[in-house]
């Protein structure tokens, strides 16, 4: 990813990175996916309520089909893209 903004609300969060895709999710509940070789935005996904401390860790399908997080809450979420 470059100097561009990340989409988050919040300054913390992390980064799930495979050979498909990478994923960035954080405290702010957000998950937002782009694609690896051309770092567009595929996915803009809020599954999880900043007020519960957002998500703990997520992950994304090799083709990009769903994001499955687990939420700081215990919840998780798995979230279809169509």
């Amino acid at each position: 990813m470059d100097a561009r903004s990340s989409g988050h609300q919040l300054r913390k969060y992390a980064m799930s990175v495979s050979e498909y895709n990478f994923l960035t999710y954080g405290l702010d509940g957000m998950a937002v996916l782009y694609s690896v070789g051309t770092n567009d935005c595929i996915a803009f996904v809020i599954p999880h309520h900043h007020m519960d401390l957002g998500i703990q860790t997520a992950v994304a399908s090799p083709l990009n089909t769903y994001i499955i997080s687990l939420g700081q809450d215990g919840s998780l979420i798995c979230t279809y893209l169509g």
